[in-house]
């Protein structure tokens, strides 16, 4: 005999099929019914059954059961003792509605090195799977599919343990304690369904399978087996419970954050909020490698957070629960109160605070501007006075400097002042300077032209520089 090994692997304790749930679990990983990088949907066979595993099963039950239901009815005086359909009758009484066996011949070494016969384990595991139904006909299969998307080829098999001659109840019922007995574990699964491996398999690979050893040898559960797998030194299969619940994580996190959720949040909290508002306010991790999804709420307010964060957990845990066929997440730790606040970022603030500065120093100038009621141009004068300008005069900043050193205090002023012409003629004095070199008396006749008449005058201060 060779050192090929053979192992049968059955569901057990936390891998058992004990509910809808979890039968729903074993299909999603066994046909591959989820997103991976690691495995593809293109690279399994199915050889019983089709894609639906849950109706797979459902027909058996009906196949198996109706007749005896139909029998089992009509002897029921009461109506409550009465089942309706016998597949949700044993879901609901949390024993194994079906079991699921796990062939593998060849481990992680040996098909890396028979890489290239991986394809005629379609052939043996078809030809084991006929001779587990000719040796244990009680197991009635409803699904069987070969993986080839893994380190080592195996095959998957669901089927519901039929048991007759039960003398108090239905005459046959499901009952896994029964049909796979420790004899049956041993003399089928080990014994015999070894042996009709072991010839195909030589048939096909060249290649023989070790013999049965003293001992347990490795019956695993599903779960240890296939959590086994996810060693370095076992054939590297994911564990059904990890597999589905990392593949169903992340829509997991995706339910928080729906409108369903948020929406009775809102509701029960009575919170004047949107769902956009209140899910700009939610945000949900999902850390490397983990299947604890963790949910937190930035609010204003520390206690308001708080409320939201637990109300969210609350309600979505009850949404997959009861709408997506699996089991309620376990809340594993309330909300906790941060009173430091959060998202501070300085450099924006600073930024935000000199924007705002530039904005009311503009403003102030602007202001400024507006309710200004100082005369300092000529369209000034007709606007505010109502006065036409005839010309304006220059002041030479020189001359009101040679006053002041003799005495008089001048102020100096640069550029135009304007000269207006009131509407009513009156006399008034002229003061003429004449910083041009132009003859005085020209001046003082285009100044008092549009003035009503008047005698001359001559003020001593405006005798020009020229005399």
């Amino acid at each position: 005999m060779g050192s090929t090994s053979y192992t049968a692997h059955i569901s057990n304790k936390k891998s058992a099929i004990t509910s809808k749930s979890k039968l729903l679990g074993v299909a999603k990983h066994n046909l591959r019914k989820y997103k991976s990088d690691d495995y593809s949907k293109d690279n399994i066979i199915v050889l019983r059954g089709t894609d639906d595993l849950l109706q797979d099963v459902r027909n058996v039950y009906h196949q198996e059961f109706d007749e005896v239901i139909k029998e089992y009815n009509e002897k029921q005086k009461r109506a409550d003792r009465k089942i309706d359909d016998y597949f949700e009758h044993v879901a609901g009484l949390e024993q194994d509605m079906a079991v699921e066996i796990i062939f593998q011949c060849g481990d992680k070494e040996f098909w890396q090195a028979h890489d290239d016969v991986k394809d005629k384990m379609y052939y043996v595991y078809s030809f084991l799977i006929g001779k587990l139904e000719e040796l244990l006909p009680e197991f009635k299969i409803a699904n069987a599919v070969i993986h080839f998307d893994e380190a080592s080829p195996h095959a998957h098999v669901v089927g519901v343990p039929v048991w007759e001659g039960a003398k108090r109840g239905l005459r046959k019922k499901v009952s896994k304690r029964n049909v796979f007995t420790p004899e049956t574990l041993s003399v089928i699964l080990q014994d015999k369904l070894r042996e009709e491996a072991g010839k195909c398999f030589r048939y096909h690979t060249h290649e023989d399978l070790s013999e049965k050893s003293l001992g347990r040898n490795h019956d695993l559960s599903v779960t240890e087996y296939k959590v086994a797998k996810e060693t370095e030194h076992s054939e590297q299969l994911t564990t059904n419970d990890v597999a589905v619940g990392t593949s169903l994580v992340s829509d997991f996190a995706q339910v928080v954050k729906g409108q369903p959720v948020l929406n009775k949040v809102i509701s029960n909290l009575g919170l004047n909020m949107s769902y956009e508002e209140l899910s700009e306010e939610v945000s949900v991790d999902v850390p490397i490698n983990t299947r604890i999804i963790t949910i937190t709420v930035t609010n204003k307010d520390a206690t308001a957070a708080t409320k939201i964060v637990d109300e969210v957990t609350s309600v979505s845990a009850e949404f997959i629960g009861t709408n997506m066929t699996h089991e309620k997440p376990t809340i594993i730790q309330n909300g906790i109160t941060n009173n430091h606040p959060v998202n501070i970022n300085t450099r924006r603030n600073s930024l935000i605070g000199a924007l705002l500065g530039f904005l009311l120093a503009s403003a102030v100038s602007v202001l400024g501007f507006y309710i200004n009621d100082k005369i300092l141009t000529p369209e000034d004068v007709e606007e505010k006075l109502g006065l036409s300008v005839l010309g304006t005069l220059p002041f030479d900043e020189g001359i009101f400097q040679e006053k002041s050193n003799v005495g008089r205090k001048t102020k100096t002023t640069t550029g135009r002042r304007p000269v207006a012409c009131p509407k009513q003629p009156q006399q008034r004095q002229k003061h003429v300077q004449n910083i041009s070199g132009a003859p005085v008396q020209k001046a003082q006749n285009v100044a008092t032209k549009q003035v009503a008449p008047a005698a001359k005058q001559t003020n001593p201060t405006t005798k020009s520089q020229n005399d």
